[in-house]
């Protein structure tokens, strides 16, 4: 049996930088993430999410990443659902934080950021993760 290895595609801005409000998702210019064949994350196994913090909260708070799917019949996307969250606390100077996908990956979809408690500005890149014998 031969070892195993984690493997990473390139850093992919998942959404563009932007101005959150407490309690709501980015508005931010989003990259719609593709996991089927010649998609951006090709065969990815596994999503890590970089949050980029440029502009902090005035006082410490939390962060969720949300996907929104691309539609079965491929036209649109289906309703949002938290599918990250940041483990610590957003400080309250510029940084960047990471966070894994839970759960079964869908072949195409946008990741949206959304500030819990408190506004900041960020964007989100995304990396794909794969399993090689090499």
């Amino acid at each position: 049996m031969g070892n195993y290895y984690i493997r990473y595609f390139a850093d992919l801005t998942a959404q563009a930088s932007a101005a959150i409000t407490a309690d709501t998702l980015s508005a931010g210019a989003k990259t719609e993430i593709s996991l089927a064949s010649s998609g951006n994350v090709d065969g990815a196994h596994a999503l890590e999410f970089q949050l980029d913090v440029t502009t902090a909260p005035t006082t410490a708070g939390y962060a969720e990443v949300w996907c929104e799917p691309l539609k079965h019949d491929g036209v649109g996307h289906s309703a949002p659902f938290r599918c990250a969250a940041v483990s610590v606390a957003i400080a309250t100077s510029a940084d960047t934080y990471t966070c894994e996908f839970a759960g079964a990956i869908p072949e195409k979809a946008n990741y949206i950021i959304k500030a819990i408690d408190h506004g900041f500005t960020a964007a989100l890149t995304v990396v794909g993760k794969y399993v090689s014998d090499t």
